[in-house]
């Protein structure tokens, strides 16, 4: 099928290339070329043997290839030399390898361009809405095919306007006022930017308020709902701006003050203080302004930069406190019922500087070695234990011996390389001491001896660190 005024092809001018396989002079099909240049173009008219008295015009649509070799669907063949485009058989010929093939600029080409051109201007026409210019007799009858469109009678010079059923004088005074049916006549609502050149906005315009931003903008109507600017800001908070736009607010499980560390406990809903104890590491909030129990009190989140109630000292460290507040004391290292958080740090100004961390624990504990086994009670999941024997021989002291036990990985190493947490020759080649390391089902340490004799063993030293 030949190409339409609305699928009219590009060209490509001076494009040369010879057929890489022979085509035959009946059929469609496909044909093969190559050529020194790059085809710009998919689909066209093209002449082969366009030298010669057996020069024929085929259409090819669908081509691909590279300049090694192109392909392309030949859909018109032996085009005639003017007219409809036809495959006409006396025009077809055969076309050996290395017969010339060009993009042509055909008459059919030149055809559909004029076609294309003429449906354009037939658009534009109807596009610009004129109907015509003459005599009131001449002038077209009203009706679908027309509307929009204007009329300009040569009788008394008048332009008239088809709304598709009539047409409407507009000549000066005529004009009809505009309604909601009709287009016509308004007055602007304020004076314009320009008196010389006044500008009505349409519905569509981006400077009208649209119903969606009306609705966005009254809260579909909810006065409740309604704010100032300066309401959002905490100092000047008139509104009906719930406390939860500032900050969180919540339910009081006891009686909380400012600067308290609480927890949100799922049980009852309520925030409680994070006093020592099972949650006495999960503080989240602290309190900005305290209540009774059961009253609604305002949070701040752990997060971020906080102003506080109460300024707190100026580049200071800040922890939780066995009590649930805030306090510069570092709480202790070496207590198995204190878990020790560190809450942050303050600026210059006393706000706080969020930086959350559970700090890990330490215990050092001292043991006389005997010849039984021995637990330590620890309080809590270790994650590696440091081991120091010091021993006496009966004239001097023996040097300290060490020894290392990954809890977590559950591996021991005395110094010496023994696989013991501790690990001691301490008298004559003879006499050894060993203790094995592990940890029972209350994550305590289980000391396991091992040895020949404690003579002149004197004490073992243990440093236990927490697992987080």
């Amino acid at each position: 099928m030949a190409p339409t005024a609305s699928t009219l092809y590009k060209q490509q001018s001076r494009y040369k290339g010879k057929l890489t396989r022979e085509y035959a002079s009946t059929g469609l099909g496909t044909i093969y070329w190559s050529s020194t240049q790059t085809l710009g173009i998919t689909a066209g008219w093209f002449e082969v043997d366009a030298e010669n008295t057996k020069g024929e015009e085929l259409f090819i649509t669908g081509i691909t290839g590279s300049t090694t070799e192109y392909s392309g669907t030949v859909s018109i063949r032996g085009l005639r030399d003017y007219g409809a485009d036809t495959n006409v058989p006396a025009k077809q010929y055969v076309h050996r390898v290395t017969s010339s093939i060009i993009v042509s600029d055909n008459h059919s080409w030149t055809d559909q361009m004029i076609t294309a051109f003429l449906a354009h201007e037939q658009l534009a026409g109807a596009f610009h809405g004129f109907a015509g210019i003459g005599t009131d007799a001449a002038r077209p009858a009203a009706a679908a095919g027309n509307t929009g469109m204007i009329y300009w009678s040569t009788d008394g010079l008048i332009m008239y306007y088809s709304n598709g059923s009539t047409w409407t004088a507009q000549s000066a005074g005529t004009q009809p006022d505009a309604s909601a049916t009709v287009k016509g006549v308004a007055k602007m609502s304020v004076a314009p930017v320009s008196a010389a050149s006044p500008i009505a906005v349409g519905d569509n315009d981006t400077r009208l308020t649209t119903a969606g931003n009306m609705t966005d903008l009254t809260d579909g109507g909810d006065s409740t709902l309604h704010y100032h600017a300066t309401d959002r800001a905490r100092a000047n908070h008139t509104g009906t701006q719930t406390l939860a736009t500032i900050a969180d607010s919540g339910t009081a499980g006891e009686t909380l003050a400012a600067n308290d560390l609480v927890y949100f406990k799922s049980s009852d809903s309520k925030y409680w203080k994070a006093v020592d104890g099972t949650n006495s590491w999960n503080a989240t909030h602290v309190v900005y302004t305290g209540g009774a129990a059961n009253a609604t009190v305002v949070l701040l989140p752990l997060i971020g930069r906080l102003t506080l109630a109460s300024n707190l000292t100026a580049n200071t460290t800040y922890y939780r406190s066995s009590t649930g507040t805030l306090t510069s004391t570092r709480p202790s290292m070496s207590s198995a019922s204190i878990i020790p958080l560190m809450i942050g740090t303050t600026d210059a100004a006393g706000n706080l500087m969020c930086n959350k961390q559970r700090l890990q624990r330490r215990i050092h504990t001292y043991f006389v070695p005997t010849a039984a086994s021995r637990t330590i009670t620890v309080g809590f999941p270790m994650s590696h234990v440091r081991a120091q024997l010091m021993g006496y021989n009966g004239t001097t002291h023996f040097q300290f011996t060490d020894g290392y036990y990954d809890v977590l990985a559950g591996t021991q190493v005395s110094v010496n390389s023994n696989t013991a947490l501790l690990y001691a020759n301490v008298g004559a080649g003879t006499t050894n001491v060993i203790y094995t390391a592990s940890v029972d089902g209350s994550n305590d340490l289980v000391l396991t001896w091992s040895g020949n004799s404690l003579s002149g063993v004197s004490m073992a030293l243990l440093q236990i660190f927490e697992a987080l």
